[in-house]
């Protein structure tokens, strides 16, 4: 919770420690390993996205985060088609975390205003991130 509230108050580098501690104390937060991910997104570290939700994409397709988790490797690598495909298929199935699905929808729809990741970048990630509207 206080690298979500890092987070917030834009301080990054804080949140990313604190997001990071939480998942080497407990690995299968997966909110927390969305949040990281999508932080590394933010921070223009593609890589380190990547290697944070990794593990959300050996989750089965039928949830949620592993949608999440293509979706922030996608994006990652440029390739918006995908990142829309997953988190339109997340917006289809059962959520646990209303305000994490909700940061996702905002995702989506910048994405969707977009023609292309590259024209979303990073500023749509701490958008989302941040619960705001672009």
């Amino acid at each position: 919770m206080l690298g979500a509230e890092y987070a917030q108050c834009e301080r990054y580098a804080d949140a990313a420690v604190q997001l990071t501690v939480a998942l080497d104390q407990a690995p299968d937060l997966r909110p927390a390993r969305v949040q990281l991910a999508l932080l590394w997104l933010t921070l223009q570290a593609p890589s380190q996205c990547h290697l944070v939700a990794q593990p959300l994409l050996d989750l089965p397709k039928s949830s949620e985060y592993h949608q999440f988790g293509v979706a922030l490797v996608a994006l990652g690598e440029g390739d918006s088609t995908t990142a829309i495909q997953a988190l339109l298929a997340a917006r289809g199935l059962e959520t646990d975390n209303v305000a994490l699905a909700r940061d996702m929808n905002l995702l989506l729809d910048a994405l969707h205003a977009k023609s292309s990741a590259a024209e979303v970048g990073h500023q749509a990630a701490i958008s989302a991130y941040a619960g705001q509207r672009l």
